[in-house]
């Protein structure tokens, strides 16, 4: 496994999707049982970095995509 720091906004996207991926994952079908354990808390930052990493793709796949002069966030 290649844990290399990407270096443009396609693959800083791409990394962040599987980052994503692999949370989503951990919280869902066989672990959802460990996610609703623990407290509310820490349930709602899951949850909040889940929402991170997807705005963070995003406006790196739209950087991407348009040029960074196009966009206005991340």
């Amino acid at each position: 496994m290649n844990h290399t720091m990407p270096s443009d906004d396609y693959d800083i996207a791409v990394a962040k999707l599987t980052q994503l991926d692999a949370l989503l994952l951990s919280i869902t079908a066989d672990g959802f049982d460990s996610y609703e354990g623990l407290n509310r808390k820490l349930r709602h930052d899951m949850l909040w970095l889940a929402s991170d990493l997807a705005s963070e793709a995003h406006g790196r796949m739209v950087r991407h995509l348009t040029g960074p002069a196009e966009t206005t966030a991340c």
